[in-house]
């Protein structure tokens, strides 16, 4: 009794060891949730100062060299104006000089004349009077104050030049659609989304909504590597998607984006966020395939997510690889072909005690629930007056199972829009169980 004592003492440490481990993975996935989400945060806002950065050293040589050129297009106008005004003026003033100086020597030549003896002036001065005599010639007027050039400027130009530097960049977060929750499911992970453009009910009238979302997924180290390439697993209207074939306890990140309106193009992404499942996928075990005899009793195919009966006249149950099924989730089987008939048929799930390396054990015994190919439902061995239809090609059975107490299990079943639920006593504690299938005929095949 001591001896026994112990051993459950062991598994119980050994199953809190294992919740324990579990938790801390999660909670690692959890900080670098957090760590990627401040990268992609302070990556933004790097990505944001410098786009300000260079932008402006755009604008302000932009604008510099439209004021130089306007400028230096004034200036050439003024000089253009300056070389048609003054030229005439120029020429004129020379003329006139001319004139005047040429006067100015006739008034000398005059008045040197005067001085000189009778005799002298006599003799010279009718030809002097005759140099004297020149012709008066009228000048235009020059141009009156009202034909100057003037330069203005407009205020209100100036104005709506200030007041579009005041305006230029517009600020937005980047994305309102944003990966909301990362479910961890078995060998997957429920990406949720959420787009915060519907918050705003005033937004809601100017919004075209969304026609499309598109999510990525990549792996990443526990680093959140941005540089890894990612890969598109979902396009469609839907606000969640399950991201399928996930290696358990390995980190997986995601980002989403929208069509927006009608223009087709895509929105930008979302901040990146790292999701993690440590629950392992749902498959068969390769390992429960052969019988004693080492014959073949299934078949696996589908990424030995199909499992086909092949060998008759052996009533081996096949069980999945782990106990992968966990509590509050469902799990969901198809009968993809169905064979003959036989008592002991049926799929289920069990618990780690059921004995599976007897040859000779059936699904309807302690340990375990389930339906059988007609319909009867067994709850540790004992079949319950309730049934569910029989099985066939194309029929889906779902599995769902909640604690109600640390030996209590309520399990629902449902098959074809049938349902019924029930309690299942169990003497296990844990969370993981197996799913399985038995069948005496060949030509089963059923799907997880």
């Amino acid at each position: 009794m001591e001896e026994e004592d112990v051993m459950n003492t062991r598994l119980a440490i050994k199953e809190s060891l294992k919740k324990l481990d579990e938790y801390t993975t999660y909670l690692r996935s959890r900080l670098t949730d957090i760590k990627s989400t401040r990268e992609g945060v302070n990556d933004s806002i790097s990505k944001a100062r410098t786009v300000v950065n260079e932008r402006f050293e755009e604008i302000k040589k932009e604008i510099a060299h439209v004021l130089e050129a306007r400028q230096r297009g004034i200036l050439s106008t003024i000089a253009e104006i300056e070389r048609k005004d003054l030229d005439p003026l120029t020429t004129l003033e020379d003329r006139i000089n001319g004139d005047l100086d040429k006067t100015l020597q006739c008034i000398e030549k005059g008045n040197s004349a005067l001085d000189e003896d009778d005799a002298t002036l006599l003799s010279e001065g009718k030809n002097l009077n005759n140099e004297l005599q020149i012709s008066s010639i009228r000048y235009p007027d020059t141009p009156c104050i009202s034909q100057t050039l003037s330069v203005m400027f407009s205020e209100s130009h100036t104005q709506s030049v200030l007041e579009a530097v005041n305006s230029l960049g517009e600020m937005s977060m980047t994305g309102t659609l944003q990966v909301t929750e990362l479910l961890e499911q078995p060998g997957a992970i429920l990406v949720q989304w959420y787009d915060e453009t519907f918050s705003d009910s005033e937004s809601i009238t100017d919004y075209s909504g969304v026609q499309e979302y598109m999510l990525q997924c990549c792996r990443t180290d526990n680093k959140g590597n941005r540089n890894s390439v990612f890969s598109t697993v979902y396009c469609g209207e839907e606000s969640s998607h399950l991201v399928t074939d996930l290696e358990p306890h390995v980190s997986y990140t995601f980002r989403v984006c929208g069509r927006f309106g009608n223009e087709g193009k895509w929105g930008s992404w979302s901040i990146p966020r790292n999701g993690i499942t440590t629950l392992d996928q749902h498959e068969w075990s390769a390992a429960d395939c052969l019988n004693q005899n080492k014959l073949a009793v299934y078949q696996l195919s589908n990424r030995r997510k199909t499992a086909t009966k092949v060998f008759p006249d052996c009533s081996k149950v096949l069980r999945s690889k782990t106990m992968s099924y966990r509590l509050d989730t469902a799990l969901v089987l198809k009968i993809d072909e169905t064979g003959d008939s036989s008592n002991g048929d049926g799929i289920g799930l069990t618990t780690g005690s059921f004995d599976f390396s007897n040859a000779r054990q059936v699904l309807q015994c302690p340990g375990s629930v389930s339906i059988n190919s007609k319909g009867i439902v067994y709850v540790n061995g004992v079949p319950m007056t309730t049934r569910l239809p029989p099985f066939k090609r194309g029929s889906v059975v779902v599995f769902e199972a909640s604690r109600v107490s640390k030996e209590k299990l309520r399990v629902s079943i449902t098959m074809d829009d049938k349902l019924v639920t029930f309690d299942w006593q169990v003497d296990d504690p844990c969370d993981g169980f197996y799913f399985a299938m038995g069948f005496q005929h060949s030509g089963w095949q059923i799907s997880v």
